[in-house]
Formats: C-alpha cells, sequence, structure tokens
C-alpha cells in the first residue's frame, strides 16, 4: 500500500469526526429582535453585528444554518433541550456552564439604565441598588443577565419588589412612554434604537451609574453541539479576528 495512502486512513480513522458531524446538519439559531445588533429584515435575511459574525463564521466552517425566532427566556430552555443549536449575545454564569458551551468573546456589552429624560433630574441614586429606596418601577427581560451589580441587587427582596418582567426587549421603551415603567436595562444601543423605532417623539436619557460592560460569546447546546465544534468554531473566529474588516463590523 503506498504511503499516501496509508496516511490518509489513519488520518480518517483517528481523526476526530464530532465538531463536523452538527454540519451534516442545518444548524438551528435562534434570534429575537435586538436592533442595531440582530435585526431580521422584509426578505428574511439577518443583519447587525451578532449575525454577521455567526454567519460568517460558520460559511468558513462549509455549515447551512436556519434562524428561529424566539424570546430569550425559551431560547435558553430550547438551548438546554438541544432543540436549537446556538444564540447570540450571552453572558457567562456559572449555572448555565452547566449546560451550554461558551465560544470565545466576540464583542462587549454595554449596559445602561433608561429613564424618561424629563425626570433624570429627579431620580437620586448613586448606585443601582438605592432603587430598592425610591418609588421606581424597574422593567427587566425574563432570563437575562446583565452583569454582577444587577445580579447582586436582585438578592435583594425590596429591590425585587421594584422589577416588571417583560418577555421582550422591545416592550420596554414602550411601557416606559406609557409610565407603566420608571426604567429598564438593556444595551445602550439597543435601548436608543427601539426607543426611536416606537416613540421618537419622545426622549430618553441613560442614567448616570455603571452596570455593566461585560464580555459577550456565542452560546452552543451540549445536547446538539460536540466541544470539538466549539473548538473549531472558536479557531475560526480567531482567524477572523486578526482582519482589520472585523474590527469595522464591530464599529458599524
Amino acid at each position: 500500500m503506498p504511503a499516501y495512502i496509508a496516511l490518509l486512513l489513519v488520518t480518517i480513522i483517528f481523526t476526530p469526526q464530532t465538531w463536523a458531524a452538527p454540519c451534516e446538519k442545518t444548524l438551528r439559531i435562534a434570534w429575537e429582535p435586538f436592533s442595531p445588533y440582530l435585526v431580521n429584515n422584509a426578505d428574511g435575511s439577518m443583519t447587525g453585528v451578532d449575525a454577521a459574525v455567526v454567519e460568517q463564521v460558520l460559511k468558513e466552517m462549509q455549515c447551512s444554518i436556519s434562524w428561529h425566532y424566539m424570546p430569550w427566556q425559551r431560547t435558553l430552555i430550547e438551548i438546554a433541550k438541544g432543540s436549537i443549536d446556538i444564540a447570540a449575545a450571552a453572558s457567562k454564569t456559572a449555572a448555565r456552564q452547566e449546560w451550554m458551551y461558551y465560544s470565545d468573546v466576540y464583542r462587549n456589552e454595554n449596559i445602561a439604565l433608561f429613564v424618561r429624560k424629563n425626570e433624570t433630574a429627579n431620580i437620586e441614586i448613586n448606585q443601582l441598588i438605592d432603587i430598592k429606596d425610591i418609588p421606581f418601577r424597574l422593567g427587566l427581560v425574563s432570563g437575562s443577565y446583565f452583569g454582577k451589580t444587577l445580579e447582586t441587587a436582585l438578592k435583594n427582596q425590596d429591590f425585587q419588589s421594584k422589577i416588571t418582567w417583560v418577555v421582550n426587549t422591545d416592550q420596554l421603551p414602550k411601557m416606559l412612554h406609557a409610565q407603566w415603567i420608571d426604567g429598564f436595562i438593556t444595551h445602550k444601543a439597543v435601548g436608543y434604537d427601539l426607543n426611536n423605532k416606537h416613540n421618537s417623539s419622545s426622549e430618553i436619557d441613560v442614567y448616570p451609574i455603571e452596570i455593566s460592560n461585560d464580555p459577550l460569546y456565542y452560546i452552543f447546546s451540549k445536547k446538539s453541539i460536540s466541544p470539538q465544534f466549539v473548538d473549531e468554531f472558536n479557531r475560526t473566529l480567531q482567524a477572523m479576528k486578526t482582519d482589520a474588516s472585523y474590527q469595522q463590523l464591530l464599529a458599524e
């Protein structure tokens, strides 16, 4: 047997194939309205940096994909079950690591507390936990994680009593302008974008307290995706990061 054929057979037999196996099927990616990072267009295509990065990485890996709309809380449930393979813009927590894999960091979040602009001066808090001591209704998306500052505050029962939970982020600006809540927490760019789309005649403001600037990751279901696949995803992602176009993509 020629040496090169023997080498090829050894490669086929002993090279791990599990990372490539998911690409034998269409990978299922969850999404919800998260403009400007994740946008569903009229033609069904997805744009925004969160979509562009994952689509380019999976294209390089020769994987086909399908996008599936669902609220974030359901996304986490479906990732845990293995009926969704991938989701974007996830923070890393110890609990989540039990049932999902994480990509390498692909961008950082910028989390802000939004309030009605004409009321900013009337709100007297020095840190997020101070909301427990004032008349204030805070809107949050169920299942969201916005850093340790908020998680610590949520352990306080008086703070918890101020929370109004919602299913989707796009509900929050509408509720703020309808005066159903007094403020909400989300990504800074997302909050402004939603307000411009749905409440362009009203103004919102970012209250000047620090909440989170943590790294964000793509997440993968441990039920449907192998660690070898995630390793290959990360190698492809890191190769993309060396290209100047990647930084331009993040800046858009």
